[in-house]
């Protein structure tokens, strides 16, 4: 994920605090803390993988919604 493409279907409080932060494309610990104004317990719930960062995949994952940052496969041009 390139920073500041984030995919559609995010909560806007995402772009913001990631935008408030380094731009990464996650939400990370840090910026939580600084500019959420959130319970950290809501951070750790959709922290899956509890490495301190919120992907756009697992806020999809955390939500049971599709993951729209997967690319579509371009059809095997060898099969026959």
């Amino acid at each position: 994920m390139r920073a500041g493409k984030l995919p559609s279907g995010l909560p806007e409080w995402f772009a913001i605090i990631d935008g408030k932060g380094d731009t990464d494309g996650q939400v990370g610990l840090y910026e939580w803390r600084q500019h959420s104004g959130k319970k950290m317990e809501e951070f750790f719930t959709m922290d899956l993988n509890n490495d301190g960062f919120i992907t756009p995949q697992e806020y999809f994952r955390f939500k049971g919604l599709p993951d729209t940052t997967k690319i579509p496969s371009k059809p095997d041009d060898t099969a026959t």
